[in-house]
């Protein structure tokens, strides 16, 4: 997955230079495609965290579940749960920047579920709300990649993951 690709087609369906009134079908999947620019980030790095070769890291990627990823990040963002308590114990403090992806990620992922499912509220959608889900991708990228080498992001990588996260940890 190219995610330079996904973000530029989220800032053009954004209308960053659009001159009128965008079409709302086109804001609906700028914010689609900022979010899936993140998934894809997050999957990606996890899969080959995990293993080496580029058919096993496909196959990795896949298993993703995003209500299993937005569980896991709301854990660090909130600091709190059974993930965050192991990675502080284990890791000591988790950086500011790795609970900063896990709060955009569920920023994203929300809007996401709102432009692509919620059809009373998708035409809410601004080209200004748009464009700064798209900014919110940018910096998720941006975050990710100060702390990505951390045994703390990598436990998160493990983490989002995890489908069981009562389990975890007992």
């Amino acid at each position: 997955m190219n995610i330079a690709h996904l973000l530029e087609q989220a800032g053009h369906l954004a209308g960053r230079q659009a001159v009128g009134r965008p079409r709302p079908i086109d804001l609906r999947r700028a914010v689609s495609a900022a979010y899936y620019a993140v998934f894809h980030t997050l999957t990606e790095a996890g899969a080959a965290r995990l293993h080496t070769d580029a058919t096993t890291r496909h196959l990795l990627s896949r298993t993703f579940d995003h209500r299993t990823m937005k569980d896991a990040a709301r854990q660090f963002a909130n600091k709190s749960g059974k993930l965050w308590l192991f990675a502080v114990a284990t890791f000591g403090s988790v950086p500011q920047e790795l609970v900063r992806v896990a709060e955009l990620f569920i920023k994203l992922q929300e809007a996401r579920h709102q432009a692509n499912y919620d059809r009373r509220t998708a035409s809410n959608f601004s080209r200004a709300v748009c464009q700064l889900r798209v900014t919110d991708a940018r910096n998720l990228i941006r975050a990710w990649e100060a702390v990505r080498g951390t045994p703390q992001a990598q436990f998160f990588l493990l983490a989002l993951l995890l489908k069981d996260l009562g389990r975890f940890a007992d």
